[in-house]
């Protein structure tokens, strides 16, 4: 009965995300093409960079999707892990786009501002704008409920609270356009440019720390090294490893030295309970020293991997 249950709540909860990722890939696709329209009639640098911008992340949708069917592949013997990696490389891909976009925003704003600045016409960037700012925070919205968690729902989600900033700055252009002042379109892109930047770096480095299995931030190796240590009945640890392959879910292997005559089941039972109460660690793989140089393994592995 309790596994029926799990079952059907990680059922239901991948469910939400994969509604949630198919109505912003349609939204944002039905926008993409309005205000690439819009922009090309208008001549608004905002609304035809936020139109760039949104190619990307109508692809980056199509990414995350992809990545987190993937993500759910079973494991085989040449994959042992399945592909559960593939939801943070979605992420990682995603954020490296992010900080593409801005930079060719950047390059468009300079030329804009470098060039005679051409009259625009205010009310259809308003108008799109205002379209797009709803779309693009329905989609945020949606994506948030779903799983905020989750890495790559995080790159998506990234994408359209950019796409939304967009939307703003292009409404905000539009009024100064409407009032004769032409160069806030390029200087708004340029301010939307710098923030979107930020975030995809923060959201790039987090992911690419995961790639290179760099030990989780959430699980400093100091503190699980000294909560070893305090352990009774362990004289030294070494080789201790903390990784993770999703950003959720901290993986851990470590050797520790015990006097002779110890009940090495006893120490790994200890061991076990100690770091899934104190640091939520479920996967991991414990080896026992003895004095005298014989070694004890023992696996233990989380009965059911969290599902993403």
């Amino acid at each position: 009965m309790g596994h029926d249950h799990h079952h059907g709540h990680h059922h239901g909860h991948h469910d939400a995300v994969d509604r949630a990722l198919g109505w912003a890939f349609v939204l944002n696709g039905g926008f993409l093409v309005l205000e690439a329209a819009a922009g090309w009639w208008t001549g608004s640098l905002a609304l035809l960079s936020d139109a760039v911008h949104m190619i990307g992340d109508v692809a980056a949708l199509a990414l995350a999707y992809m990545m987190r069917r993937l993500s759910r592949s079973a494991a085989t013997a040449s994959r042992t892990y399945g592909l559960v990696g593939a939801e943070t490389l979605g992420a990682f891909v995603n954020a490296l786009a992010l900080m593409g976009a801005c930079i060719f925003l950047v390059v468009e704003a300079v030329g804009r501002l470098n060039a005679p600045l051409q009259a625009v016409e205010a009310w259809p960037v308003i108008l799109v704008g205002t379209v797009g700012l709803m779309i693009n925070l329905g989609s945020a919205w949606k994506l948030f409920q779903s799983d905020r968690e989750n890495l790559n729902v995080r790159g998506a989600l990234l994408h359209m609270l950019a796409d939304a900033l967009g939307s703003v700055g292009a409404v905000i252009a539009g009024i100064f356009l409407s009032y004769g002042v032409p160069i806030a379109d390029p200087l708004i892109a340029l301010l939307i440019a710098g923030i979107v930047a930020t975030s995809s770096w923060r959201l790039l480095r987090e992911t690419g720390g995961i790639l290179l299995q760099f030990t989780p931030v959430t699980q400093p190796a100091d503190e699980v090294l000294q909560a070893l240590r305090s352990l009774d009945g362990i004289e030294d640890v070494h080789d201790l490893h903390l990784w993770s392959l999703d950003g959720r879910e901290t993986i851990l292997s470590v050797h520790l030295r015990i006097p002779d005559g110890s009940d090495a089941d006893q120490i790994r039972r200890s061991v076990q309970a100690m770091l899934t109460g104190q640091f939520g660690i479920t996967q991991m793989t414990v080896q026992t020293e003895f004095d005298d140089g014989c070694s004890s393994v023992e696996q233990v592995w989380s009965m059911e991997r969290k599902s993403g």
